[in-house]
């Protein structure tokens, strides 16, 4: 027997192709053999594209996970970020 693998449908529409006209709704599956998904695969979706009760959270914060991860410093400033004192070398030169 052989495994049949499953897409889904982006949008309700009706679908003028080589074959005919077809009707598609948002989240039905098709076997991804069918006609229609090979030739208008940009139709189709290899996850779920309707979910029923379907529950909105809020984004995922990547959050450390050990303290050490917690305890990380910055690197130190570049030599272009420190600050020189112009002021130490102006009695050298008799200003």
């Amino acid at each position: 027997m052989s495994r049949s693998f499953v897409v889904y449908a982006k949008y309700d529409m009706q679908v003028v192709w080589s074959q005919g006209i077809s009707q598609t709704a948002k989240g039905d599956v098709w076997d991804s053999e069918a006609e229609l998904v090979k030739e208008r695969p940009d139709l189709f979706a290899a996850t779920p594209t309707r979910v029923r009760g379907e529950v909105r959270r809020a984004p995922v914060v990547d959050t450390p996970d050990t303290p050490a991860d917690q305890g990380e410093q910055a690197p130190p400033p570049s030599e272009s970020a420190r600050v020189v004192d112009k002021t130490a070398g102006a009695s050298k030169r008799g200003g």
